[in-house]
Protein backbone atom coordinates (compact mmCIF):
# COMPACT_ATOMS: atom_id res chain seq x y z
CA UNK A 1 0.00 0.00 0.00
CA UNK A 2 1.12 3.49 -0.96
CA UNK A 3 -0.40 6.82 -0.09
CA UNK A 4 0.87 10.09 -2.53
CA UNK A 5 -0.57 13.17 -3.14
CA UNK A 6 -0.40 15.53 -6.03
CA UNK A 7 -1.33 19.36 -6.19
CA UNK A 8 -2.72 20.84 -9.44
CA UNK A 9 -2.76 25.11 -9.97
CA UNK A 10 -5.53 26.61 -11.23
CA UNK A 11 -4.46 29.94 -13.44
CA UNK A 12 -5.69 31.91 -11.00
CA UNK A 13 -3.07 30.80 -8.41
CA UNK A 14 -6.04 28.49 -6.60
CA UNK A 15 -4.99 24.58 -5.72
CA UNK A 16 -6.34 21.52 -5.85
CA UNK A 17 -5.28 18.59 -3.88
CA UNK A 18 -5.04 14.88 -5.22
CA UNK A 19 -4.94 12.79 -2.04
CA UNK A 20 -3.97 8.98 -3.63
CA UNK A 21 -4.03 5.61 -2.45
CA UNK A 22 -2.60 2.24 -4.07
CA UNK A 23 -3.20 -0.72 -3.38
CA UNK A 24 -3.78 -4.34 -4.16
CA UNK A 25 -6.94 -5.97 -3.48
CA UNK A 26 -7.26 -8.46 -1.42
CA UNK A 27 -6.95 -11.94 -1.71
CA UNK A 28 -3.86 -13.95 -3.25
CA UNK A 29 -2.35 -15.01 -6.82
CA UNK A 30 -1.99 -12.51 -10.01
CA UNK A 31 -3.77 -9.31 -8.95
CA UNK A 32 -4.16 -5.79 -10.77
CA UNK A 33 -3.18 -2.72 -8.34
CA UNK A 34 -6.33 -0.14 -8.10
CA UNK A 35 -5.13 3.42 -7.39
CA UNK A 36 -8.64 5.63 -4.95
CA UNK A 37 -8.13 9.43 -5.57
CA UNK A 38 -10.19 12.14 -3.91
CA UNK A 39 -9.34 15.76 -4.98
CA UNK A 40 -10.24 18.57 -2.98
CA UNK A 41 -9.50 22.51 -3.01
CA UNK A 42 -8.83 21.58 0.93
CA UNK A 43 -5.29 20.90 1.37
CA UNK A 44 -6.07 18.56 4.65
CA UNK A 45 -4.15 15.50 4.33
CA UNK A 46 -5.41 13.79 7.63
CA UNK A 47 -8.52 14.50 7.36
CA UNK A 48 -8.25 12.29 3.55
CA UNK A 49 -5.90 10.13 4.53
CA UNK A 50 -8.59 8.46 7.15
CA UNK A 51 -11.67 8.32 4.26
CA UNK A 52 -9.10 6.73 1.77
CA UNK A 53 -8.73 3.77 4.42
CA UNK A 54 -12.35 3.81 4.93
CA UNK A 55 -13.07 3.71 1.14
CA UNK A 56 -9.90 0.74 0.97
CA UNK A 57 -11.82 -1.23 3.62
CA UNK A 58 -15.44 -1.37 1.97
CA UNK A 59 -14.06 -1.50 -1.34
CA UNK A 60 -12.51 -4.85 -0.32
CA UNK A 61 -15.54 -5.98 1.46
CA UNK A 62 -17.86 -4.91 -1.31
CA UNK A 63 -17.37 -2.54 -4.03
CA UNK A 64 -21.05 -1.47 -4.19
CA UNK A 65 -20.48 -0.06 -0.40
CA UNK A 66 -18.17 2.90 -1.45
CA UNK A 67 -20.72 4.68 -3.81
CA UNK A 68 -22.90 5.02 -0.40
CA UNK A 69 -20.01 6.34 2.03
CA UNK A 70 -18.88 8.86 -0.87
CA UNK A 71 -22.77 10.33 -1.08
CA UNK A 72 -22.52 10.85 2.06
CA UNK A 73 -19.00 13.04 2.05
CA UNK A 74 -19.91 14.95 -0.73
CA UNK A 75 -23.25 16.04 0.88
CA UNK A 76 -21.81 17.00 4.30
CA UNK A 77 -20.02 20.09 4.92
CA UNK A 78 -16.89 20.10 5.66
CA UNK A 79 -15.83 19.96 9.74
CA UNK A 80 -14.36 22.85 11.03
CA UNK A 81 -10.69 22.43 12.02
CA UNK A 82 -10.78 20.35 15.07
CA UNK A 83 -14.23 18.88 14.62
CA UNK A 84 -15.49 15.90 13.06
CA UNK A 85 -17.99 14.83 10.42
CA UNK A 86 -20.30 11.90 12.02
CA UNK A 87 -22.47 9.50 10.16
CA UNK A 88 -24.07 5.94 9.74
CA UNK A 89 -23.57 4.64 6.10
CA UNK A 90 -24.38 1.06 5.03
CA UNK A 91 -22.20 -1.49 7.10
CA UNK A 92 -18.99 -3.74 5.47
CA UNK A 93 -20.53 -6.79 8.24
CA UNK A 94 -23.62 -8.72 6.70
CA UNK A 95 -24.83 -9.03 10.09
CA UNK A 96 -25.31 -5.35 11.01
CA UNK A 97 -27.28 -2.82 8.63
CA UNK A 98 -25.36 0.65 9.01
CA UNK A 99 -21.66 1.06 10.59
CA UNK A 100 -20.83 4.59 11.94
CA UNK A 101 -18.05 6.56 10.68
CA UNK A 102 -16.11 9.67 12.11
CA UNK A 103 -13.69 11.66 10.17
CA UNK A 104 -11.77 14.13 12.15
CA UNK A 105 -10.11 17.19 11.31
CA UNK A 106 -6.85 18.08 12.91
CA UNK A 107 -6.64 21.32 14.98
CA UNK A 108 -4.04 23.42 13.24
CA UNK A 109 -4.49 23.30 9.45
CA UNK A 110 -1.12 24.89 8.99
CA UNK A 111 0.83 21.30 9.65
CA UNK A 112 -0.43 20.28 5.73
CA UNK A 113 3.51 18.46 4.84
CA UNK A 114 3.44 16.45 8.12
CA UNK A 115 2.89 13.34 6.44
CA UNK A 116 6.44 13.95 4.55
CA UNK A 117 9.85 12.72 5.89
CA UNK A 118 12.20 15.50 5.95
CA UNK A 119 14.76 12.50 6.42
CA UNK A 120 15.40 12.25 2.75
CA UNK A 121 16.09 15.98 2.00
CA UNK A 122 18.26 16.38 4.94
CA UNK A 123 20.84 13.11 3.78
CA UNK A 124 20.83 14.09 0.20
CA UNK A 125 20.83 18.30 0.70
CA UNK A 126 23.22 20.25 2.78
CA UNK A 127 21.88 23.13 5.07
CA UNK A 128 22.63 25.73 3.03
CA UNK A 129 21.44 24.59 -0.16
CA UNK A 130 18.36 23.69 1.77
CA UNK A 131 17.87 27.28 2.80
CA UNK A 132 19.08 28.68 -0.21
CA UNK A 133 16.27 26.58 -2.14
CA UNK A 134 13.75 27.45 0.56
CA UNK A 135 14.54 31.44 -0.66
CA UNK A 136 14.03 30.44 -4.22
CA UNK A 137 10.95 29.16 -4.18
CA UNK A 138 9.61 31.87 -1.80
CA UNK A 139 10.83 33.77 -4.98
CA UNK A 140 8.34 31.59 -7.30
CA UNK A 141 11.49 30.55 -9.34
CA UNK A 142 11.41 28.05 -11.95
CA UNK A 143 13.00 25.12 -10.53
CA UNK A 144 14.87 21.64 -12.12
CA UNK A 145 15.61 18.90 -9.74
CA UNK A 146 17.31 15.89 -11.49
CA UNK A 147 14.20 13.69 -11.21
CA UNK A 148 11.88 11.92 -13.29
CA UNK A 149 9.79 14.04 -15.98
CA UNK A 150 9.64 12.66 -19.53
CA UNK A 151 11.45 14.36 -22.12
CA UNK A 152 8.25 14.71 -24.17
CA UNK A 153 7.47 17.48 -21.70
CA UNK A 154 10.81 19.40 -21.76
CA UNK A 155 8.89 22.26 -23.65
CA UNK A 156 7.48 22.61 -20.17
CA UNK A 157 10.48 24.36 -18.99
CA UNK A 158 10.71 27.06 -21.15
CA UNK A 159 7.34 27.91 -19.41
CA UNK A 160 6.76 31.86 -18.07
CA UNK A 161 5.81 30.70 -15.01
CA UNK A 162 6.89 29.15 -11.24
CA UNK A 163 7.52 25.73 -11.31
CA UNK A 164 9.35 23.03 -9.97
CA UNK A 165 10.05 19.64 -11.80
CA UNK A 166 12.43 16.64 -12.30
CA UNK A 167 14.24 15.10 -15.00
CA UNK A 168 16.63 11.99 -15.07
CA UNK A 169 20.43 12.86 -14.90
CA UNK A 170 20.60 11.15 -18.81
CA UNK A 171 18.19 13.52 -19.63
CA UNK A 172 20.63 16.04 -19.47
CA UNK A 173 21.87 16.70 -22.48
CA UNK A 174 18.16 17.07 -24.02
CA UNK A 175 17.34 19.25 -21.64
CA UNK A 176 20.64 21.43 -22.42
CA UNK A 177 19.00 22.04 -25.90
CA UNK A 178 16.77 24.40 -24.25
CA UNK A 179 19.33 26.09 -21.96
CA UNK A 180 18.42 29.80 -24.32
CA UNK A 181 15.20 29.69 -23.88
CA UNK A 182 15.51 28.93 -19.93
CA UNK A 183 17.72 31.60 -18.73
CA UNK A 184 15.75 32.03 -15.62
CA UNK A 185 15.67 28.41 -14.72
CA UNK A 186 17.67 26.97 -11.96
CA UNK A 187 18.87 23.03 -12.23
CA UNK A 188 19.51 21.82 -8.54
CA UNK A 189 21.53 17.68 -8.68
CA UNK A 190 19.66 16.22 -6.11
CA UNK A 191 23.00 13.35 -5.93
CA UNK A 192 25.33 15.82 -5.52
CA UNK A 193 23.46 18.31 -3.01
CA UNK A 194 24.18 21.50 -5.15
CA UNK A 195 23.38 23.83 -8.28
CA UNK A 196 24.34 23.00 -11.81
CA UNK A 197 22.20 27.04 -12.82
CA UNK A 198 21.95 29.38 -10.23
CA UNK A 199 21.14 32.24 -12.12
CA UNK A 200 20.02 33.78 -9.12
CA UNK A 201 21.46 34.46 -5.37
CA UNK A 202 17.70 34.66 -3.55
CA UNK A 203 19.06 33.96 -0.54
CA UNK A 204 20.54 36.92 -0.24
CA UNK A 205 17.16 38.46 -0.09
CA UNK A 206 16.68 37.31 3.42
CA UNK A 207 17.87 39.05 7.01
CA UNK A 208 20.86 37.45 7.28
CA UNK A 209 19.57 37.07 11.10
CA UNK A 210 16.58 34.87 10.01
CA UNK A 211 19.00 32.84 7.61
CA UNK A 212 21.53 32.14 10.72
CA UNK A 213 18.81 30.96 12.69
CA UNK A 214 17.53 28.23 9.99
CA UNK A 215 21.51 27.21 9.37
CA UNK A 216 21.91 26.64 13.07
CA UNK A 217 18.74 24.60 13.80
CA UNK A 218 18.57 22.40 10.59
CA UNK A 219 22.67 21.72 11.52
CA UNK A 220 21.53 20.97 15.33
CA UNK A 221 19.10 18.48 13.93
CA UNK A 222 20.26 16.94 11.00
CA UNK A 223 21.44 13.41 11.87
CA UNK A 224 24.17 13.12 8.55
CA UNK A 225 25.92 16.22 9.14
CA UNK A 226 28.90 16.61 10.95
CA UNK A 227 27.53 19.22 13.74
CA UNK A 228 29.50 21.77 16.05
CA UNK A 229 27.31 20.86 18.97
CA UNK A 230 28.46 18.52 21.67
CA UNK A 231 26.13 15.61 22.90
CA UNK A 232 24.13 15.90 19.71
CA UNK A 233 20.68 14.36 20.27
CA UNK A 234 18.88 12.10 17.27
CA UNK A 235 15.33 12.65 17.15
CA UNK A 236 12.76 10.50 15.97
CA UNK A 237 11.46 10.58 12.90
CA UNK A 238 8.18 12.85 13.63
CA UNK A 239 10.26 14.94 15.94
CA UNK A 240 12.58 15.52 12.93
CA UNK A 241 9.74 16.62 11.45
CA UNK A 242 8.12 18.53 13.57
CA UNK A 243 11.07 20.26 14.51
CA UNK A 244 12.30 21.07 10.95
CA UNK A 245 8.42 22.64 10.13
CA UNK A 246 8.94 24.85 13.13
CA UNK A 247 12.09 26.34 11.64
CA UNK A 248 10.39 27.91 8.39
CA UNK A 249 7.29 28.59 10.39
CA UNK A 250 9.35 30.56 13.23
CA UNK A 251 10.93 32.59 9.60
CA UNK A 252 7.34 33.58 8.93
CA UNK A 253 6.07 33.78 12.46
CA UNK A 254 8.81 36.47 12.59
CA UNK A 255 8.73 38.34 8.99
CA UNK A 256 4.82 38.40 9.44
CA UNK A 257 4.25 38.69 13.01
CA UNK A 258 2.42 41.87 13.17
CA UNK A 259 0.31 42.03 9.70
CA UNK A 260 -2.96 41.86 11.27
CA UNK A 261 -2.59 45.36 12.45
CA UNK A 262 -2.36 46.22 8.77
CA UNK A 263 -5.59 44.50 7.50
CA UNK A 264 -8.00 47.14 7.52
CA UNK A 265 -11.88 47.16 7.64
CA UNK A 266 -13.77 48.28 4.59
CA UNK A 267 -17.66 47.86 3.12
CA UNK A 268 -18.74 48.54 7.20
CA UNK A 269 -16.49 46.08 8.18
CA UNK A 270 -17.80 42.67 6.61
CA UNK A 271 -14.76 42.86 4.05
CA UNK A 272 -10.89 43.32 4.83
CA UNK A 273 -8.00 45.59 2.59
CA UNK A 274 -4.14 44.41 3.41
CA UNK A 275 -2.19 47.49 3.34
CA UNK A 276 0.92 46.25 2.33
CA UNK A 277 3.20 49.56 2.02
CA UNK A 278 2.21 50.47 5.50
CA UNK A 279 3.30 47.31 6.50
CA UNK A 280 6.59 46.83 5.02
CA UNK A 281 7.50 50.45 6.26
CA UNK A 282 6.56 49.39 9.58
CA UNK A 283 9.19 46.69 10.41
CA UNK A 284 12.96 46.58 10.87
CA UNK A 285 15.37 47.63 7.75
CA UNK A 286 16.73 44.22 7.13
CA UNK A 287 13.40 42.61 6.47
CA UNK A 288 11.98 45.64 4.03
CA UNK A 289 14.37 44.08 1.04
CA UNK A 290 12.40 40.26 1.41
CA UNK A 291 8.89 41.72 2.08
CA UNK A 292 9.46 44.21 -0.90
CA UNK A 293 10.17 41.28 -3.09
CA UNK A 294 7.56 38.62 -1.90
CA UNK A 295 4.68 41.19 -2.20
CA UNK A 296 4.84 40.49 -5.61
CA UNK A 297 4.54 36.81 -5.48
CA UNK A 298 1.39 34.88 -6.07
CA UNK A 299 2.22 32.34 -3.21
CA UNK A 300 1.76 36.40 -1.12
CA UNK A 301 -1.07 37.10 -3.05
CA UNK A 302 -3.18 33.91 -1.82
CA UNK A 303 -2.34 34.31 1.86
CA UNK A 304 -3.19 37.85 1.96
CA UNK A 305 -6.46 37.66 0.14
CA UNK A 306 -7.73 34.58 1.91
CA UNK A 307 -6.99 36.64 5.21
CA UNK A 308 -8.97 39.42 3.45
CA UNK A 309 -11.57 37.52 3.04
CA UNK A 310 -11.48 35.77 6.48
CA UNK A 311 -9.53 37.48 9.23
CA UNK A 312 -10.78 35.57 12.07
CA UNK A 313 -11.35 32.34 10.26
CA UNK A 314 -7.76 31.35 11.19
CA UNK A 315 -6.65 29.85 14.73
CA UNK A 316 -3.80 27.61 13.61
CA UNK A 317 -0.07 27.46 14.91
CA UNK A 318 1.06 30.05 12.86
CA UNK A 319 -1.74 32.69 14.02
CA UNK A 320 -1.16 31.03 17.39
CA UNK A 321 2.38 32.27 17.42
CA UNK A 322 1.87 35.36 15.75
CA UNK A 323 -0.06 36.50 18.81
CA UNK A 324 2.10 35.47 21.10
CA UNK A 325 5.26 36.95 19.37
CA UNK A 326 3.02 40.85 19.43
CA UNK A 327 2.24 39.95 23.49
CA UNK A 328 6.19 39.41 24.09
CA UNK A 329 7.10 42.46 22.03
CA UNK A 330 4.36 44.71 23.52
CA UNK A 331 5.68 43.31 27.01
CA UNK A 332 9.09 44.25 26.41
CA UNK A 333 8.55 47.48 25.98
CA UNK A 334 8.02 48.42 29.70
CA UNK A 335 9.82 45.49 30.98
CA UNK A 336 12.82 45.65 33.23
CA UNK A 337 16.41 45.09 32.15
CA UNK A 338 16.31 41.73 33.09
CA UNK A 339 12.41 40.97 32.10
CA UNK A 340 13.69 42.41 28.62
CA UNK A 341 16.97 39.37 28.41
CA UNK A 342 13.94 37.02 29.49
CA UNK A 343 11.53 38.20 26.93
CA UNK A 344 14.57 38.65 23.99
CA UNK A 345 15.03 34.73 24.87
CA UNK A 346 11.52 33.67 24.92
CA UNK A 347 11.39 35.56 21.01
CA UNK A 348 14.37 34.28 19.85
CA UNK A 349 13.40 30.38 20.57
CA UNK A 350 9.68 31.08 19.21
CA UNK A 351 11.23 32.68 15.70
CA UNK A 352 14.10 30.14 16.30
CA UNK A 353 16.80 33.08 15.95
CA UNK A 354 20.08 32.36 17.36
CA UNK A 355 20.87 34.18 20.90
CA UNK A 356 23.44 36.94 20.74
CA UNK A 357 27.39 35.46 20.98
CA UNK A 358 26.63 32.42 18.04
CA UNK A 359 29.34 31.23 16.59
CA UNK A 360 29.39 32.45 12.88
CA UNK A 361 30.32 29.45 11.16
CA UNK A 362 27.07 28.54 9.56
CA UNK A 363 27.77 31.44 7.14
CA UNK A 364 30.60 30.44 5.68
CA UNK A 365 28.69 27.12 4.45
CA UNK A 366 26.05 29.97 3.07
CA UNK A 367 28.46 31.63 1.10
CA UNK A 368 29.97 28.70 -0.44
CA UNK A 369 26.22 27.50 -1.47
CA UNK A 370 25.77 30.80 -3.85
CA UNK A 371 29.16 30.07 -5.60
CA UNK A 372 28.65 26.95 -6.27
Amino acid sequence: RNTFLFVMTNADGGRRFGYCLRTLPSGTGLRFPYCICVVSFMPCYDLFSQLLLTVEAKYNANPSLVDDLLGWIYYSPVPLPGASLEFNCLATKEDMPLEKHKFTRPADVCRFLDMMSFMTVLKTIRESALVALFASILMERRIIFELPLPPSLFDFCCAPMPFIVGILKESLETLYTYKSSMEEVMLFDIDQGNFIWKPYTDIDNLPRENVQAMLKVLKEVNPFASSLFKNKRMLKPNDLNAKISDVFLGFFVDMFSRYTFYLVGVASGEKFAFNAASFIASVAEEKQKFLTKFTQTQMYDNFINDRERNKDRYNGEFESKVQMLIRFQDAHKTASPHEQRLLEEAMNKLTHKPNPGFVDKFLNSWRSTKDT
